[in-house]
């Protein structure tokens, strides 16, 4: 009997440990914010371990909309629910995908690749035709790593210029180019969108032309042939006076800075005309002549950082002045600037909402000076200073 009761404690399951599935689903993601999220995930049942390490895309999901706190009672029950309920009624993984708003594409993804900030990619991603997104996805965790990481930048990029909408379209062309093109770097990969967001134009500037047959390099080549062309353009407008309001007047950029001014042993010289912006690209060898709609608009500040004389690099600060941002900053030919003038772009950002707060408070109201009171009994009191006042009676 003894010999029996070896055997059977033997070939019983091992009792559930939820404190080590939950460590486990921790230290599958990279990602901080995903960590304790998968880590709800993983309590919720015994089952739920497994389901995370078919598909750790599901713990991107259950993370959208949810408080970057994550440790939250409120939050860990509804994660448990939201997973754990699925595993007592024994669905499918394709089942709980679906569940999620994922395609069963997508459990190919590595945890090591995803991050919060990437789930618009796997939005549109899922939008794909399954039988053209399985093929595209790279095999490796670090390819994949670069992968999302490109096709977040083309995302972002194209919803801060407002094109989301029209770029759809090329969304197939841009995964399946980027899957080929790893480690393709940040400021290429804004200048291909920058060419395709023209492409789309009604009159697009610079003959700009796309194929949906390129390369990512073949893609890069043209975008870099079609900024020369338009800066090229820009330049033969300024060279010949070519008579044009709208291309010399200046747009107002209160309550921003519409005067150069001293920045960190920089100059800073706001960008607030058609012209200005051509010089620029110009000088520059990047696209930021293209931008003048954006600033006509409202929706970009842009300045040129310089020192003695020499263009350094050029700052884009976008977005409505209740949420200023810095979105680009680009040296020569779109190059990625060094720490110094990364650090001058934070700090004229820091100015700029400074500037937008100071704006945007009330002035005090009031009467500076001195005033003397003579009481009924002939004593006088001298005040100074400021006297506030919130309204005026007329007596009789």
């Amino acid at each position: 009997m003894a010999d029996d009761f070896t055997r059977t404690s033997a070939l019983a399951p091992a009792p559930w440990d939820r404190g080590r599935a939950e460590k486990e689903a921790r230290t599958m993601f990279s990602n901080a914010a995903l960590k304790p999220v998968a880590a709800a995930l993983a309590g919720a049942h015994p089952r739920a371990l497994d389901y995370i390490r078919q598909a750790p895309v599901i713990v991107l999901a259950a993370a959208v909309g949810r408080p970057h706190r994550m440790n939250g009672r409120r939050v860990r029950t509804a994660l448990h629910e939201s997973l754990g309920a699925r595993c007592r009624r024994g669905e499918r993984l394709r089942e709980v995908m679906r569940a999620y708003g994922c395609v069963p594409q997508l459990r190919a993804l590595h945890p090591k690749a995803l991050a919060l900030g990437r789930w618009p990619v796997i939005r549109l991603l899922c939008g794909l035709p399954p039988s053209r997104l399985a093929p595209i996805i790279p095999a490796d965790a670090r390819a994949q790593d670069a992968w999302m990481k490109a096709l977040a930048t083309w995302v972002d990029h194209i919803a801060r210029r407002g094109h989301r909408k029209g770029m759809e379209q090329h969304f197939e062309w841009a995964a399946r180019a980027l899957s080929t093109e790893v480690g393709a770097r940040e400021e290429v990969v804004t200048a291909v969108a920058d060419l395709f967001i023209e492409a789309i134009q009604p009159n697009p500037r610079g003959d700009a032309r796309i194929d949906p047959r390129w390369t990512f390099a073949q893609a890069a080549t043209a975008a870099a042939r079609w900024h020369e062309a338009l800066n090229r353009e820009l330049a033969e407008r300024r060279i010949w006076s070519r008579r044009d309001d709208d291309f010399d007047r200046p747009v107002d950029y209160a309550p921003l800075w519409n005067e150069p001014f001293e920045l960190g042993g920089y100059e800073v010289v706001p960008l607030r005309s058609g012209r200005d912006l051509s010089q620029e690209g110009v000088a520059m060898h990047h696209c930021v002549g293209s931008y003048i709609s954006d600033v006509r608009n409202g929706s970009s500040r842009i300045f040129s950082l310089r020192r003695d004389g020499r263009r350094i690099a050029t700052i884009e600060i976008g977005g409505a002045f209740e949420r200023l941002a810095l979105r680009q900053v680009r040296g020569p030919c779109n190059a990625w600037p060094v720490r110094d003038v990364m650090d001058a772009a934070r700090a004229l950002e820091r100015q700029a909402k400074a500037c937008w707060e100071e704006a945007r408070t009330p002035p005090k109201r009031g009467i500076a000076g001195t005033a003397t009171i003579t009481g009924a009994d002939g004593t006088q009191v001298v005040l100074k200073g400021e006297m506030r006042f919130t309204s005026l009676e007329r007596r009789r």
